[in-house]
Parts: structure tokens; C-alpha cells; sequence
């Protein structure tokens, strides 16, 4: 099952090949990335994220899953790090309930005010935003470039950002966050974003588990799968 420690790995032209777990045979086409996999490389990204922090200048470390896909992956991460930090996290949402996005997202604010308060008690903060997946890319191209999509980017309930929230956003990347995504799906890139950390490169399949989910549903388990069709 071990592929070894080479990371982003790619699983288009080496995908593993294991047995799905009885739990998830109704509903699993196959498993893409298994437990033990996403074990390795969340200790692999933990001593990345350790390293580069005794190296700079930093005085806390600030993890900042998107919720709610990377809520598992950040407690993975975070749980493998002996260092002075902090686990937040904001909702965004970019696929309301279908499978295809329209570009934009959405972002409940008060989680972007309250890490703006955090980072300020702080001298020198790392930040680190992490993300389940990265398809589109919209996600990441919004919070990189919040002035520049500001039409694009909305509250929950539907209505345009405010300026207050844009330039929120704007001043997150004042910090010079690391982006951090445990999944890629090039095949779906409509934007090209900055993915500093990444652990796998998936086919352009439909994936729930260990977070992700379809409308707020399969998102449980300790593994990544592909839904059948």
C-alpha cells in the first residue's frame, strides 16, 4: 500500500489499489486515498509546516481549516505539531448543494474578524490556511485575491460582500499565509492558484470522506473515496 514519502504523489498514473471497506461498498466506487495514507502525509506536512517555522522568525503558528471539509485534516496536522499554536477556522462555500461551481463563494465573516484578532496579539505569526481539495481553484483564487473578485465573493445569505469583509480578507494576506491543500484535482482547474503545501493529485473524480461531502452528507470516515455513479 506504501508508496512512499514523495509528496505532492500523484494518484492519476499510480492510483492504489485496495479493497473498499465493507462501511462504504454501497456507495464507493473505489478508495482513492486510504487512512493510513493520509496518516503518513499529515505527519509529513506537520514536520514541513515545524520546520519552516524554527527557520523564520515566527512567534505562533496559526492553522486555519476552511470549513467544514478541512476540519479532519487540520486536526491531523495540528495534533502532530509541538509548537506554540493556535487551530481556528472560517466557513467558506463554494458548491452550495450540487457538485459544480458558479465561481463564486461564500463567507460567514465572523471567523475572518476573529482570526484578524488573533493574528494581532502576535508579533510574528505563521499563518496556514487548509483546504480538503482544490478543484476550480475559485476558493483559493478568492481569498488570494479578494479586491481583485470582490464581485464575486458573498455573505451566506446571498448578499455581496461588504468592503469591511473584502478588506478583511485583504489584510489576511498581509501575513503572507501558506496555502495548504491535501487534495488537487487539475482536471477540474479553472484557475491557476499558489498551493504551497500539497499531499495528492487526484483524477477528476467525485470524492467524499475524511471531510469531504456531497450536500453536507458522507463526509465521515477515515478515508478518501470516490462516489459511484
Amino acid at each position: 500500500m506504501t508508496k512512499g514519502n514523495t509528496y505532492p504523489m500523484d494518484l492519476i498514473e499510480s492510483p492504489f489499489d485496495i479493497p473498499v471497506p465493507e462501511e462504504y461498498r454501497e456507495l464507493a466506487e473505489r478508495v482513492v486515498v486510504p487512512g493510513p495514507e493520509l496518516e503518513r502525509y499529515e505527519t509529513y506536512h506537520a514536520a514541513q509546516i515545524s520546520d519552516r517555522f524554527q527557520e523564520g522568525p515566527y512567534d505562533t503558528l496559526v492553522l486555519v481549516p476552511l470549513l467544514n471539509g478541512a476540519r479532519n485534516f487540520a486536526k491531523g496536522v495540528s495534533g502532530r505539531i509541538s509548537l506554540p499554536s493556535k487551530l481556528m477556522g472560517f466557513r467558506v462555500s463554494s458548491y452550495g448543494s450540487g457538485t459544480e461551481s458558479d465561481g463564486s463563494i461564500k463567507i460567514y465573516p465572523e471567523g475572518v474578524f476573529d482570526l484578524l484578532d488573533e493574528l494581532g496579539k502576535h508579533s510574528e505569526p505563521m499563518l496556514v490556511i487548509l483546504e480538503d481539495i482544490v478543484d476550480s481553484g475559485h476558493t483559493f483564487d478568492r481569498l488570494q485575491r479578494p479586491w481583485e473578485r470582490r464581485d464575486q465573493i458573498f455573505y451566506p445569505g446571498g448578499e455581496p460582500a461588504s468592503e469591511d469583509l473584502i478588506g478583511a480578507l485583504a489584510s489576511l494576506n498581509g501575513y503572507e499565509p501558506l496555502f495548504s491543500a491535501l487534495l488537487s484535482k487539475p482536471g477540474r482547474r479553472e484557475l491557476e492558484v499558489r498551493i504551497d503545501y500539497l499531499g495528492f493529485i487526484i483524477p477528476n473524480l467525485w470524492v467524499n470522506g475524511y471531510g469531504l461531502d456531497t450536500d453536507g452528507e458522507f463526509r465521515d470516515g477515515d478515508c478518501v473515496w470516490e462516489m459511484k455513479v
